[in-house]
């Protein structure tokens, strides 16, 4: 492969997944690299992989700059700092982006919104920031979209609108920007395994799962691979993995009053069959070991009343079974992500942690011990519904004692509801 010593490289969302897959890559080819990224402390981790990377390491840097490619004047600024600390980028990869995944009537526009500026504006102000500069010695800029940038799929009409724009985008500045030495890709992969989809395991509805399935998941590095290569050749349309290469072309040859229906079906035969029984399950059911639950309820109150008090983990015990008690605040939020609770019930107390927490949306936890569980996770999601607020608890989990897993699924699925309608009956007094 080609030898970049001495090349610069900016990969915007470089901090994870496929930014530093490819932040990682050039590194090892010896170019000098820098990412920018929201978290500081990911920003901090993300570097040190890359250092620990380089092919010529006496010659070679990385920086981190935290950025928040949504706000404009943050973008530019960053940008036009870097450049004149860290030089002009000969190759700029635009990796960050976000997803949201509901189907249109769950989404608000302001969520919609949300995704339309990171993933298609945020690029967008970030080719504007540096294009002025590149344009004088030429280089490489990288879009990455999405498959679902080349076929719509249930549950990303915010996503797929997003990275549909980046194909457009792409395809006129491979046009306009020729002119300037500058060449122009769009990578355009299937499901890769980022910590998005850990994110929207809590919303992901099934026919979306199985969907994504039809077209596999791939590695991050896999991708970076793909993505360097088809770089390196000129080509504009990089789609990694065969069966995503498959589905393109299908969906190129066949019109979409035939392609729609033909991936429907096929979506609805992998949901009878992989997913048969489970079809109020969130998550992907990809461990016949794990035991799935699923409860909802709808509650005559908005999302900010709900809130404060489905994260009150000390005063659980008001509408669950459990008691429970804050072994640890929040790394930012007294109850928020980092927090460790206690819930003890008939002598039982099993101690959880929350991964993840969004205000007003929903949190994420998994077990730090506890019998009779062995592995356990759960999301409460909280969605606005006329007027009210819709639920949802998911759990998955391994029971200690193998073959206990179904009766102990029952057993926590009748036992949850109950919790959750004594919580309505509070909340809608």
């Amino acid at each position: 492969m080609q030898d970049y010593n001495g090349k610069r490289v900016y990969v915007t969302g470089g901090s994870s997944g496929i930014g530093l897959a490819i932040a990682v890559k050039f590194a090892r080819l010896g170019a000098d690299v820098a990412v920018f990224g929201r978290d500081s402390d990911k920003l901090e981790t993300a570097v040190a992989q890359i250092e620990a990377a380089f092919f010529l390491p006496a010659h070679q840097q990385a920086h981190g700059f935290i950025m928040d490619v949504s706000d404009e004047n943050a973008v530019t600024s960053t940008l036009t700092s870097a450049m004149a600390t860290f030089g002009v980028p000969d190759i700029l990869i635009l990796s960050a982006g976000g997803t949201v995944t509901k189907p249109f009537q769950d989404l608000k526009v302001s969520e919609f919104d949300k995704i339309i500026q990171t993933n298609l504006m945020g690029t967008v102000a970030s080719i504007a920031a540096v294009l002025p500069r590149m344009s004088e010695d030429g280089g490489s800029i990288m879009l990455v979209s999405s498959m679902g940038g080349l076929i719509g799929a249930y549950g990303y009409s915010a996503y797929s609108s997003s990275k549909f724009a980046l194909l457009g985008l792409g395809e006129v500045l491979r046009w306009e920007l020729e002119e300037n030495n500058i060449s122009v890709s769009i990578l355009c992969p299937p499901e890769v395994e980022t910590p998005f989809v850990e994110y929207e395991k809590a919303t992901i509805p099934l026919k979306t799962r199985a969907a994504k399935d039809l077209l596999g998941t791939l590695s991050p590095e896999y991708v970076a691979d793909l993505a360097i290569k088809g770089l390196v050749k000129g080509k504009f349309l990089i789609i990694p993995g065969f069966r995503a290469k498959a589905m393109y072309m299908f969906s190129r040859l066949l019109p979409p009053s035939l392609m729609q229906p033909i991936t429907k079906l096929t979506t609805s035969l992998l949901i009878k069959t992989k997913y048969r029984g489970q079809e109020d399950i969130v998550q992907p059911i990809c461990n016949p070991d794990f035991s799935y639950v699923k409860n909802e309820v709808w509650i005559a109150a908005p999302p900010e009343q709900v809130w404060p008090v489905i994260i009150d983990h000390a005063a659980m015990g008001d509408w669950m079974p459990f008691k429970g008690r804050l072994l640890r605040e929040g790394e930012e939020e007294r109850n928020g992500k980092g927090a460790i609770r206690e819930l003890s019930w008939l002598g039982i107390k099993i101690v959880e942690e929350v991964t993840e927490s969004q205000s007003e949306k929903g949190y994420t936890y998994r077990l730090k011990g506890g019998a009779p569980i062995k592995e356990h996770r759960g999301d409460i999601i909280l969605t606005e519904v006329n007027g009210g607020t819709r639920l949802r608890w998911n759990i998955e989990f391994k029971s200690n004692i193998p073959g206990t897993g179904g009766a102990l699924a029952g057993f926590l699925k009748i036992t949850f509801k109950r919790a959750l309608l004594k919580l309505k009956s509070i909340l809608e007094k």
